[in-house]
């Protein structure tokens, strides 16, 4: 099983670095997240984030094309978000 939370780094540390081309917005996210991973006043929850992606990856399908009815498989920037969404508890 892929740990989703060091997909989520190395596309933020990818963005933030330049290897992976984004916006101003987008480096301002990603290095918020890693910071906020260091936050003690945070708590990041890997369980919470792992049960986001399988339940997208085990439920959604392709609907059409080459990829019909084959599951979603998330990519590393939309796992980046899952975890933006899901793993942090205040």
């Amino acid at each position: 099983m892929a740990n989703h939370l060091d997909e989520a780094k190395a596309y933020a540390n990818g963005v933030i670095d330049g290897s992976i081309v984004a916006n101003k917005d987008r480096v301002l996210a990603c290095q918020r997240f890693l910071n906020d991973l260091k936050n003690d006043a945070w708590e990041f929850r890997t369980k919470d984030v792992r049960f986001v992606v399988q339940i997208i990856e085990s439920t959604f399908v392709h609907i059409k094309g080459p990829a019909k009815g084959k599951p979603f498989l998330l990519e590393p920037w939309q796992k980046f978000i899952c975890a933006n969404l899901a793993g942090f508890l205040y």
